[in-house]
């Protein structure tokens, strides 16, 4: 019994964070997504699980093993789908990725005609045989006869049919790794208290989930009931996995995380449109609530903002001006998204970071650390430098090349084109030519004569 408890966990996990995520995480970008793709991984588990159960009864199997078709081939993809729908900036999906709904449905319906013309009675007691005698045994008595067809359809395509999706998402998941530079050593900066991309903890938890559904879908029935510590420990392992991909998917539509903020994941309940409105109505309800010795602590990052927040407290500013105030106060402890505060942090990034000597460095990457979208920053730094976002980092590597060509004068091009960011000699040669007139040497010839 305990066994089984065991066996039914992910599914329980389901509809835990089923729960979790209508209460805490509705107004997320992600939320419609990550609900359905709970919906469909409780009624997967639950196939599953009853699959792998030994004191599940042959009807409860056979109908089980018929919903596993419908449920099974539709959560890899929907795994998919919301990591793709983590991208920064990305609101909607191509419509041609709702074609995987067609696997699921064919499978489905494909089954569900097989036993209409066999007959329920006739494939409960076809499996009842199956998997009580053995599958040799088996095969002698029924093959080519329509039951048959059943247990080839049901246990073989969809198990190909799977591992295609397994295999594809895998190949999408190491793609996304490569191309976004999530590297290992991200989760060690993490577990030491770092901020780390929360589409790289959400892709580390998808491809550990793959190797362990993977194993699972090897293993035959009559294996796993014969030893039911073994999928008593993949219900285990599993229903951890929901609970992590779970938990960080609250954060929505956050770019990071850091250790700091897994405490406090009920904050991120928002979307990028919605963000200053209801931080601000977060804020707003808490200096309301604090205590006075709260407020001593944070009066003095509020006051060169000119708010006084005692008066807040004690009601003596009007409702009307209370949205407003709001945003006040969001301005003061630095978080707004108002334009003069991101060009703040955009100059902060390239200035005092230096994030222009990364190279191969995109509008979207900028935009990530930013929290932002690249359409507004690249309106933003036009407006500002009168010039495009590419044009913009060039001048500064160029800039900080001619004083690294001053302090390194026996540097060689290539190594000078690599500390400034550039992705090859040929191209810092010809850029830097290009803003200042002059080939490098020349320039720094020029800078010799004086």
């Amino acid at each position: 019994m305990a066994y089984t408890l065991l066996i039914f966990l992910p599914a329980a996990a389901c509809l835990f964070w089923i729960v979790i995520h209508v209460l805490m995480a509705s107004r997320t970008s992600t939320f419609g997504l990550y609900l359905v793709l709970l919906l469909i991984g409780l009624g997967a588990f639950f196939c599953y699980s009853c699959y792998d159960a030994p004191l599940s009864s042959w009807k409860l199997l056979d109908i089980s093993s018929m919903l596993t078709l419908l449920f099974g081939p539709a959560l890899i993809p929907l795994i998919w789908m919301y990591l793709e729908r983590m991208k920064p900036g990305d609101k909607y999906q191509n419509p041609m990725q709702l074609l995987w709904i067609m696997a699921p449905v064919a499978l489905f319906t494909g089954a569900l005609m097989i036993h209409m013309i066999a007959g329920g009675e006739n494939i409960t007691t076809f499996m009842e045989r199956l998997y009580t005698n053995g599958y040799y045994a088996t095969k002698d008595m029924y093959y080519g006869t329509i039951e048959w067809w059943y247990h080839v359809w049901i246990a073989v395509v969809a198990r190909i049919v799977q591992a295609i999706e397994l295999i594809a998402l895998l190949a999408m998941c190491i793609t996304m790794s490569y191309r976004n530079d999530f590297k290992t050593k991200y989760l060690l900066v993490f577990l030491k208290g770092g901020k780390i991309k929360l589409r790289q903890i959400q892709m580390h938890t998808v491809m550990s989930f793959i190797t362990l559904f993977s194993v699972k879908l090897l293993m035959p029935r009559v294996y796993l009931v014969s030893h039911p510590i073994i999928p008593a420990v993949f219900g285990v392992l599993m229903a951890f996995f929901v609970c992590a991909l779970s938990y960080f998917a609250l954060f929505g539509d956050e770019v990071d995380v850091s250790p700091k903020d897994l405490f406090y994941a009920w904050r991120f309940n928002y979307n990028r449109l919605n963000k200053a409105e209801v931080v601000s109505e977060i804020i707003g309800e808490l200096v309301e609530d604090a205590e006075d010795e709260a407020l001593k602590r944070i009066r003095e990052r509020l006051l060169s903002g000119g708010i006084d927040v005692e008066d807040w407290k004690n009601g003596k500013i009007s409702k009307e001006n209370e949205t407003s105030i709001s945003a006040s106060v969001f301005a003061a402890v630095g978080d707004t998204w108002d334009e003069n505060s991101l060009m703040s942090r955009f100059q902060h990034l390239m200035i005092d970071e230096q994030l222009f000597l990364q190279p191969s460095l995109t509008l979207q990457d900028v935009a990530e650390r930013l929290h932002s979208n690249k359409t507004y920053i690249s309106k933003l730094v036009n407006n500002t430098y009168n010039q495009g976002f590419p044009e913009l980092i060039n001048t500064l590597r160029v800039d900080y090349a001619e004083q690294y060509i001053l302090k390194h004068r026996d540097a060689k091009q290539e190594s000078i084109a690599q500390a400034c960011g550039f992705l090859s000699a040929s191209s810092f040669n010809s850029i830097f030519k290009k803003i200042t007139g002059m080939t490098p040497k020349v320039w720094a010839a020029s800078k010799d004569n004086k």
